[in-house]
C-alpha cells in the first residue's frame, strides 16, 4: 500500500532530516572538492576548450601527478542564524573521501565525520542520531564526488561515442522492486533500493523511467540508485552554452551531461580563462525540495603549481546558502585506503 502524495512528501522529508543537526550532515556539501581547477581559454568548441585547458601552462601535467588531496576550510552557514563551520577533508581518485566537520551554532558545537571507501558511505557523530539510510548518504556523497570530477575538467574528455544496450534483465523483478521504493515501510524501501543498486546496469533503464514517477519517494530513490550505479565508469557529453555575465564579467559556458546524473553547467571567465561558476540542480536537505544551486568562485590560490579554489559562495534558489574559504591545501600522490574505512 502506498502513501498519498502529501504523506509521501512528508515521509521523504522525515527520512532526510530527523532533526536540524542531522540536516547539517548533508548541508555542508563537501565544498572543497572544487580544488583542482584548470585555466580554460575561451574557444568556440567545447572539446577544444577542454583540450587547451589541460595543456595550459603545464598545470594539467602537474595536477595529474597527484591522486589525492587534503583541504582545510571554514565558512558561514546562512540558513541557520549564527552558524559557522570548519571542515577537514581528504579525497582520493574521486571515489574515496573522508570529511571531519565541526558546526558551531550560537556557541554550541556539533562534530561529525562522514566518509566513503569506494563502496559504501558511513557517518559517525557525537551526541545525536544519524541518517539511517545508507542509500541516501551514499548517493549524496557520490553526487558530490561527481561534481568534483566534473570541476577537475580532465575527465570530461571522455565522450559518449555510442549507446550500449543494457544486459538482459528480469523485468518483472525490477518492476516490483521499483514499486517497493514507494512502500509505506522505510525498511522495505531501503531494502529495495539496495537490491536495485546490486542489479546494476540491468536496472538503469527502469530507474531512468522511474525518475518521472508521480510518487516523490519513488522518483527520489530512483535518482539516488542511478547516482550510485552510474557513479563509477563515466562518459560525458558536452555542449556549448550561451555566454552570460558572472560577477559583472562575461563568461563562456559548457553544459556537462552524464548518464545517471543531473546536468552541470560550467562557466569560465572570458578574460582570465578561470572557472568562475558552477550551476546544477540538487536536493536541499533543509526543505526536502530540489533547488537551483550556483557555486561562484571568487578567489584562487596557487598550491604546488596547481590553480586551486581559495574562496567561493554557494547560492540556492538565489539566496546565499554558505560561503567557504580554503585555509590550507596539499596535494598528495597517494593516501592509504585504510584512512577512508569506517572506524
Amino acid at each position: 500500500m502506498t502513501l498519498s502524495s502529501r504523506n509521501r512528501r512528508a515521509k521523504e522529508q522525515r527520512d532526510s532530516k530527523h532533526s536540524m543537526r542531522r540536516s547539517l550532515t548533508v548541508m555542508l556539501d563537501l565544498g572543497c572538492f572544487l580544488g583542482w581547477v584548470q585555466f580554460v581559454p575561451a574557444q568556440d568548441d567545447a572539446r577544444a576548450i577542454l583540450e587547451k585547458a589541460i595543456r595550459a601552462e603545464g598545470k594539467a601535467d602537474q595536477a595529474d601527478k597527484y591522486r589525492a588531496a587534503r583541504f582545510k576550510s571554514k565558512g558561514t552557514v546562512y540558513q541557520i542564524e549564527g552558524a559557522t563551520y570548519t571542515d577537514e577533508e581528504t579525497v582520493q581518485d574521486f571515489d574515496k573521501v573522508k570529511s571531519v566537520q565541526m558546526v558551531t551554532i550560537n556557541g554550541q558545537k556539533i562534530s561529525y565525520t562522514m566518509g566513503f571507501d569506494g563502496q559504501k558511505a558511513w557517518m559517525k557523530a557525537d551526541g545525536f542520531a544519524l541518517d539511517e539510510s545508507e542509500i541516501n548518504l551514499t548517493a549524496h556523497i557520490m553526487n558530490e564526488l561527481y561534481l568534483s570530477r566534473v570541476a577537475r575538467l580532465t575527465p570530461l574528455l571522455k565522450f559518449v561515442d555510442k549507446k550500449t544496450p543494457p544486459p538482459e534483465a528480469d523485468n518483472q523483478k525490477i518492476a516490483q522492486l521499483i514499486r517497493l521504493l514507494g512502500d509505506s515501510s522505510f525498511a522495505v524501501r531501503e531494502k529495495a533500493s539496495k537490491e536495485l543498486v546490486t542489479l546494476g546496469e540491468s536496472a538503469v533503464p527502469f530507474l531512468q523511467k522511474a525518475q518521472k514517477n508521480p510518487d516523490l519517494e519513488v522518483a527520489r530513490r530512483s535518482e539516488r540508485c542511478l547516482a550510485i550505479i552510474c557513479g563509477k565508469d563515466m562518459l560525458f557529453d558536452l555542449a556549448l552554452l550561451p555566454d552570460i555575465v558572472v560577477e559583472g564579467k562575461p563568461a563562456a559556458g559548457i553544459r556537462v551531461r552524464s548518464r545517471g546524473h543531473k546536468d552541470i553547467n560550467l562557466y569560465f571567465d572570458k578574460k582570465t580563462s578561470l572557472l568562475v561558476m558552477v550551476q546544477r540542480r540538487t536536493d536541499d536537505p533543509m526543505s526536502g525540495e530540489e533547488v537551483n544551486e550556483e557555486r561562484i568562485i571568487t578567489e584562487y590560490q596557487d598550491v604546488q603549481g596547481i590553480t586551486t579554489t581559495k574562496k567561493s559562495v554557494i547560492f540556492r534558489n538565489g539566496k546565499k546558502y554558505l560561503d567557504m574559504e580554503v585555509v590550507e591545501a596539499k596535494y598528495l600522490e597517494k593516501v592509504d585506503d585504510r584512512e577512508f574505512a569506517k572506524p
